[in-house]
């Protein structure tokens, strides 16, 4: 028969607690020889000396030796040969077949369903449950060709240009090339052979960038079904906030809830926590704390971004606020740095940035800085002389109970220091004591104030910048070593901390 049609296979191991399976996509033209082969290579297992199909439902057994062992419990069932008989003149959607091998493994196998017109060179890895040892491990289970097929299952390609179609796949992908052999036959057949191994790093590392792309592309495909006329230079924004963490991994979406203490379980589907999670992150209360946190470049960006209607690409120097606020998934950047914010989370953003939302950011963030000079200045400093210090910059008005208002607006993570009898304590030295020995240090000894400038410069270059002293050393460095920024950055990092 010809294979124009795949099967989506889920091979369960009998009796494993918890459930540990594995599912792939194979032609729908092999013979069950070939099947047993492809489903030991799938479980890492070693060849079957012998072995045995059993479909219940039809009351028929599939072995290829005569002198096989393995097939008690089938008497009255007919025998067939599994060396001639094609699978897919008996694996339907839903089909249920036990399989066995002559080393004791046992499986159950499902018959998923049929993917029409998908024509495999060989077959495919799709996925594993949690409890798998390809999950436990750490590896990333994603579509992935497998190189242990014998030349009894090698599916070869109709023509050229059928073997051109997956190269340019792969060339736009940025994975490894496969390699084309020479050709086996005057009809010119190619196929593909490639080791699991070359791909696993390349796949891996490109698997929530291309599962944005797709995002990408299927907007686009929108567009042009809905428009009869040129595509517009610009592309409108159709992404909402769950099909951005939709891009993510069933794993990786159950962390980000425990991390924001929603309740939801292992059970739920990937979509639900997508929706659970969008459904949090789209509260008015989440944003508004959220951007409270971000440094004036990210929120300047975050806000340009909001006011447009169509994709974007920031520019060279707004590149790393870009790819902070794509980390926090407060906007989309795809594989050609254009950038969104999604059309929900833009909605709600417009509900919030009011007059008094942007006097609380200008507000929250001069407070961020001067709690960073608290950390790494003074470790502990009364009350009073940090509300002088925060009124050193124009404008800007503090006393305990603003102080406190503030900090309420803050997710708890962003809380540095806390308020005790009249001191303003870092937290890590308030949480281990240390802070009683640094009171008694700095008893009685003179207290320096920096200027606003010079928190500033304290907060964005970790170390005070603008001293003379530190930037003799920084040109000490560049003229005499020719070090570039982020090396010269950490030695002289590491000379102010120490």
């Amino acid at each position: 028969m010809e294979n124009k049609t795949s099967f989506r296979l889920k091979i369960i191991i009998k009796n494993s607690k918890p459930v540990i399976w594995r599912r792939i996509l194979i032609p729908c033209g092999v013979t069950f020889s070939t099947a047993a082969f492809l489903i030991n290579e799938t479980m890492e297992l070693p060849e079957p000396r012998e072995y045995l199909f059993k479909l219940t439902s039809a009351k028929t057994f599939f072995q290829e030796s005569a002198k096989n062992s393995l097939h008690s419990g089938t008497s009255g069932w007919e025998e067939r040969d599994a060396a001639s008989t094609c699978a897919g003149d008996y694996w339907k959607p839903g089909t249920r077949t036990v399989y066995q091998t002559s080393d004791g493994a046992s499986f159950s196998l499902e018959v998923e369903k049929t993917e029409e017109g998908i024509q495999l060179p060989q077959l495919l890895l799709l996925g594993a449950s949690s409890a798998d040892p390809l999950q436990t491990a750490g590896k990333t289970v994603i579509t992935d060709f497998l190189n242990h097929l014998s030349q009894d299952c090698s599916f070869h390609y109709a023509d050229k240009a059928a073997y051109k179609s997956l190269h340019e796949l792969y060339v736009n992908r940025g994975a490894k090339l496969p390699v084309m052999t020479d050709p086996v036959s005057k009809e010119d057949n190619y196929w593909i052979r490639t080791e699991r191994s070359d791909l696993y790093d390349s796949l891996a590392a490109q698997k929530k960038e291309l599962e944005k792309e797709l995002q990408k592309l299927k907007f686009q495909l929108r567009l042009l079904q809905e428009s009869e006329s040129e595509k517009p230079s610009t592309l409108p924004i159709y992404i909402t906030q769950k099909e951005i963490l939709l891009s993510y991994s069933k794993p990786d979406l159950l962390q980000m809830a425990k991390d924001r203490r929603l309740k939801c379980g292992a059970s739920w589907k990937k979509e639900e926590l997508a929706e659970k999670l969008a459904n949090e992150m789209l509260t008015p209360s989440w944003l508004r704390s959220r951007l409270l946190t971000l440094e004036e470049p990210e929120m300047n960006l975050f806000r340009e971004l909001s006011s447009k209607d169509s994709w974007w690409k920031p520019g060279k120097n707004e590149k790393e606020s870009a790819l902070k606020l794509d980390a926090e998934d407060l906007i989309f950047l795809d594989r050609e740095d254009l950038a969104a914010v999604s059309v929900d989370l833009r909605e709600t953003f417009r509900k919030i940035d009011t007059p008094d939302f942007r006097e609380d950011y200008r507000k929250i963030n001069w407070l961020q800085k001067c709690l960073y000079a608290l950390t790494v200045m003074y470790g502990i400093l009364l009350f009073d002389d940090f509300c002088r210090l925060y009124e050193r910059k124009k404008h800007m008005k503090l006393d305990e109970a603003e102080f406190r208002r503030l900090l309420d607006l803050l997710p708890k993570n962003a809380v540095t220091a806390v308020l005790v009898d009249g001191r303003l304590i870092d937290s890590t030295l308030y949480t281990s004591g240390a802070y009683r020995k640094l009171e008694k240090d700095q008893a009685g000894k003179p207290l320096y104030m920096p200027s606003p400038e010079e928190v500033d410069s304290l907060f964005y270059h970790k170390y005070p910048a603008d001293d003379p002293c530190y930037r003799m050393l920084r040109q000490f460095f560049r003229e005499t070593f020719s070090l570039d920024s982020d090396k010269e950055f950490e030695i002289i990092y590491l000379i102010y901390r120490n």
